[in-house]
């Protein structure tokens, strides 16, 4: 009998940890889930500490968490941060928290501190500034001493690096005794900013300590002195076990950096995610892509300067990476040798690709996708208004669930971009071929163009497709906007979600309005900018798991 009552009880916890597993980017649920039980508690606790400064949106709540984090200090350590002064209020603090963090940021350590240290003077004597820099210093060495050396295990760091002397790298070593534990089961590295001896240090130490990553990003500002980092990102790179997404900037200027590549090469078996970030070395690039038999996402932001010559030979690779299902192109001029550079990728995608995301088109680029990618299921372009009547062509055929469209007014000056008060010009044909384009198989929708009053009224009224989610990432947050909408979700019955790009400069919808679409659309949201892109807005995931 007290066998059975305690595999119930292991079932039951394995259950409970599943479902909060699936709730751990949901604070609200998971608060809610404390006042369960003490059982619930328990098991709640955990997630909610994991990353307490990631889950909690509200900067002013972080500086409770810091002063949590401080009543878990030492009674030396508190007395350090008396000796100068700091806040030490006495927490209750039943548990050790510090223990339950997982995802170390060193940015979200300074900006707690600076938060909590801030006051609400606006002039401040430089003898004061100076103190509270040491303060602030202090607190954030006494800070990530007492995370890494409580931690059970970080699974993810990030680091971001900045001129800001708060922002030094002290994740060594020599400083810190415990921190090969701390770090024994990292799986992301994460590190973005600009180039020091500190930072070219702590990439050697964990290509000595470490080789268990397996998501690594490097995001490192254009260098003229390239041999040193490149030579430590080498060997980081090269001690990892097993490395299934990378991400790297092109931060090397005018010249190949072979090294780089022969060492992302030697993971070539295992990457599934691949992103470079401001692409010149598109035939070393295409070199190690032969290789990649297992890769299922290819994202390539910003193109550097690619030569025209070298471009004319590569057109056409020779092979094909048939396990591709996601390839993203965006942040390009609609140059030549950029357009050219992106039809060269689409050309090794295979008939399995499933999303596209391209920055500019061309009609030729149209007429491949239509051609070689039959079953692609989520869509994101930006187009000029003359190639509209090609799109419409090209979207009947396809099985798309998710689509986004920009649609840019002036093909002729690539300049304006600045688009954003410029309503398109449609005809009343042009509108009815772009709504009987729409597949009937979509279920998301992101409308990144501007239409006036009428033809916005004209389109959804004839739009038939039930759409679940609607999304208009354009700022015209005028009321008529939203009535139609809601006018829309009346008549199809199948709009669960309403997204929307607030405006901080121009008109948004009236409170009454929103009160009125509440009562219609269940989900009213606006888009967050930030870390994530507008792709996971819709449920479309690019990261490989981890």
């Amino acid at each position: 009998m007290a066998k059975n009552h305690y595999l119930q009880l292991i079932v039951f916890n394995n259950c409970l940890n599943l479902i909060l597993d699936y709730l751990k980017d949901n604070k609200e649920a998971l608060f809610s889930c404390l006042l369960v039980n003490r059982l619930f508690c328990q098991h709640v606790i955990p997630y909610l500490w994991s990353s307490p400064f990631e889950l909690e949106t509200n900067p002013n709540k972080h500086k409770l968490i810091l002063r949590t984090y401080i009543s878990c200090l030492c009674e030396e350590e508190k007395q350090q941060l008396i000796n100068f002064q700091i806040e030490n209020e006495s927490l209750s603090t039943p548990r050790d928290y510090p223990k339950y963090l997982e995802i170390f940021n060193n940015q979200h350590i300074q900006d707690a501190v600076e938060k909590f240290t801030s006051t609400e003077e606006k002039v401040e004597r430089t003898d004061m500034k100076n103190k509270k820099r040491k303060i602030r210093k202090l607190l954030c060495k006494i800070i990530t001493n007492l995370l890494i050396n409580r931690t059970k295990g970080f699974t993810c760091v990030e680091i971001i690096s900045s001129s800001s002397d708060l922002n030094s790298i002290d994740i060594d070593y020599t400083i810190f005794p415990r921190l090969s534990q701390a770090l024994s089961r990292l799986q992301v590295f994460e590190f973005s900013g600009v180039f020091s001896q500190g930072i070219c240090q702590l990439f050697t130490n964990f290509a000595q300590h470490i080789n268990t990553i397996k998501k690594l990003s490097i995001l490192l500002q254009p260098q003229d002195e390239t041999l040193e980092i490149t030579q430590a990102i080498t060997k980081l790179i090269k001690s990892q076990t097993k490395l299934t997404s990378f991400t790297i900037t092109q931060y090397w200027d005018n010249h190949p950096c072979s090294k780089i590549y022969s060492a992302i090469d030697s993971h070539s078996n295992y990457l599934n995610h691949l992103r470079i970030e401001g692409l010149a070395d598109v035939e070393q690039l295409l070199t190690v892509l032969q290789n990649c038999n297992n890769l299922e996402t290819l994202q390539l932001w910003e193109f550097g300067e690619i030569d025209n010559d070298s471009l004319f030979n590569l057109k056409y690779p020779g092979f094909r990476i048939e396990s591709i299902k996601n390839l993203y192109c965006d942040g390009y001029s609609p140059s030549h040798s950029n357009l050219t550079t992106v039809g060269l990728f689409l050309r090794i995608c295979g008939r399995n690709l499933r999303m596209l995301w391209l920055g500019h088109v061309t009609k030729e680029l149209l007429q491949d996708m239509r051609e070689y990618f039959p079953h692609l299921n989520y869509l994101s372009l930006k187009i000029y208004e003359e190639l509209l009547l090609d799109l419409t062509k090209s979207l009947p055929s396809m099985p798309l669930e998710n689509l986004i469209l920009s649609i840019i007014p002036n093909f002729h000056n690539y300049n304006s971009f600045n688009t954003t008060n410029t309503a398109l010009g449609f005809t009343t044909s042009s509108i009815m071929k772009l709504v009987k384009s729409i597949p009937i198989t979509l279920r998301y929708f992101g409308l990144d163009f501007r239409m006036n009053k009428k033809d916005f009224k004209f389109f959804f009224e004839n739009l038939r497709v039930p759409l679940n989610q609607l999304a208009i990432l354009e700022n015209s947050n005028h009321d008529y906007v939203l009535m139609t909408v809601i006018d829309y979700a009346k008549r199809v019955e199948s709009l669960k979600e309403f997204i929307y790009d607030q405006s901080y400069d121009h008109t948004n919808f009236s409170e009454e309005m929103l009160e009125e679409a509440r009562t219609v659309i269940p989900k009213i949201r606006v888009i967050k900018r930030g870390k994530s892109s507008i792709c996971s807005k819709f449920k479309i995931m690019y990261r490989s798991n981890v």
